[in-house]
C-alpha cells in the first residue's frame, strides 16, 4: 500500500512540474513572439494580399519591431528597406519619399509590404521573395540561371550567399512557430499589451495540440 502511494505522489509530483515547466515555456515563447504595430500589418497586408503573419516575421527578424533600426549598410526601420529601393517603392505606389520617413512605423510598413507582395507575385515562391527581399532581385534572378544553385530553375537549392539563406531561414521560422502560436490569426494589439489571456490561449492550444497527437 505505501508504495502505492509513494507511486502516486510521484506521479502528481512530475504532472505538475510539467505543467509548471511547459507553462513556463509556453510565457517565454508567447513573450518572445510578441508582435507590435498588429494595426498597420493588418491594413497593409490586406491591402496587398499578403499574410500578415508573413509581414510580422519579416519585421521581427529584420529590426526585433524597433522602427528606429539601422543596419550597417543604413537600410531603416521596421523592415530595413535600403534609402534607393525605398524611393523606387514610393516611385511605384507614388508616394512623396524622403529616407527619414522610413523610420515611420506606418510608411515603412506601407512600403514593405508592398515589396514583399511585389517579389512573391514576381516570382512565385515564398521564400524566393524572402531572398530577393534579402539578397537583392538581380541576384536572385541571376541565381535562378545557375544550374549549381538553382537544379531546376524555379527553386533556390544553394544560396550563395550565407546572409541571405540564413535569412530566409529565420524568416521561415518564425513564420512557422507565429502560425503555430497564432492559428486564428494576429491578436489584436489590447492582447499583446495584456498577454495574459494569450498565455493561457496558447497554453490550450498546446495541450490540445499534444492530446490529438496521443
Amino acid at each position: 500500500m505505501r508504495f502505492i502511494r509513494n507511486l502516486l505522489a510521484t506521479l502528481v509530483i512530475a504532472v505538475i512540474l510539467a505543467i509548471g515547466l511547459s507553462l513556463a515555456l509556453i510565457t517565454m515563447k508567447t513573450y518572445d513572439m510578441q508582435i507590435n504595430y498588429v494595426d498597420i500589418i493588418e491594413k497593409y497586408s490586406k491591402k496587398y494580399n499578403s499574410d500578415p503573419l508573413m509581414i510580422a516575421s519579416i519585421v521581427k527578424v529584420e529590426s526585433g519591431f524597433d522602427p528606429g533600426a539601422t543596419s550597417p549598410m543604413n537600410a531603416k526601420g521596421l523592415m530595413q528597406i535600403l534609402p534607393d529601393t525605398g524611393e523606387w517603392i514610393a516611385e511605384k505606389l507614388e508616394e512623396d519619399y524622403h529616407d527619414e520617413k522610413l523610420y515611420d512605423p506606418d510608411y515603412n510598413i506601407h512600403l514593405g509590404a508592398y515589396y514583399y507582395e511585389y517579389l512573391y507575385e514576381h516570382f512565385g515562391d515564398v521564400e524566393i521573395a524572402l531572398a530577393a527581399y534579402n539578397g537583392g532581385m538581380g541576384n536572385v534572378e541571376e541565381w535562378l540561371k545557375d544550374p549549381q544553385i538553382s537544379y531546376h530553375g524555379d527553386k533556390l537549392d544553394n544560396i550563395p550567399f550565407g546572409e541571405t539563406k540564413n535569412y530566409v531561414e529565420k524568416v521561415m521560422n518564425t513564420y512557422e512557430t507565429y502560425k503555430l502560436f497564432y492559428k486564428r490569426g494576429i491578436p489584436n494589439q489590447k492582447a499583446f499589451d495584456n498577454p495574459i489571456t494569450l498565455i493561457w490561449d496558447n497554453y490550450v492550444t498546446f495541450v490540445k495540440d499534444i492530446w490529438e497527437k496521443f
